[in-house]
């Protein structure tokens, strides 16, 4: 991850209403969590892997819907508050381009949302090489919130755009519009 994200929060103050991807405290979880279930037929059986957590806004609201959600965050900062948070779960300080921690075919579904955004093309391409690996056969990977290359061109405070056939090729994916901010971003969907 580019340091313009891991240095966030660098002081330790982890602001509550923020998700560590730096959204406006309007941001809706729940209706982003809604949508997750809905599109991911997420089921109380299910084991998720959820890379680039935040501060755990979303699986805060997910956490009952499923059977277990393991936090992958790279921000140290944001880790720290995760692990005083949740004090009975593991909390994983990884980059998201390696999750080599985990073995392949752990997961029943993958959740990474705006995180491609602080990646280079190695590191987004790694990034999903990585999520595909880790989750189960016919399971569901989800990437949200993902700049769309063909609207934003510039490269605000470092934060990267994509195509999504350069993302997804090789994959069976498919796009739709991201909740969050549809007419510049899109969520990316790949069946393993």
């Amino acid at each position: 991850m580019p340091s313009s994200y891991l240095n966030c929060f660098s002081d330790g103050n982890v602001p509550f209403g923020n998700s560590g991807n730096l959204r406006p405290d309007t941001y809706d979880y729940s209706l982003t969590a809604k949508r997750l279930i809905k599109l991911l037929k997420l089921s109380r059986g299910d084991e998720i892997l959820d890379v680039g957590c935040g501060n755990g806004l979303l699986d805060d609201q997910l956490i009952h819907s499923v059977k277990k959600i393991t936090f992958v965050e790279a921000n140290p900062s944001v880790s720290k508050f995760l692990e005083e948070k949740y004090k009975d779960t593991k909390i994983f300080c990884l980059r998201s381009d390696d999750l080599s921690t985990f073995k392949d075919n752990s997961y029943d579904k993958v959740i990474c949302i705006a995180v491609l955004q602080y990646c280079n093309d190695e590191e987004a391409l790694e990034t999903i090489k990585e999520a595909v690996r880790v989750c189960k056969k016919n399971g569901l990977i989800y990437f949200g919130d993902v700049f769309d290359s063909a609207v934003v061109h510039d490269s605000r405070d470092g934060m990267a755009s994509f195509d999504p056939a350069f993302l997804g090729k090789g994959y069976n994916y498919k796009t739709i519009l991201s909740n969050y901010e549809p007419e510049k971003r899109y969520d990316l969907i790949i069946q393993k």
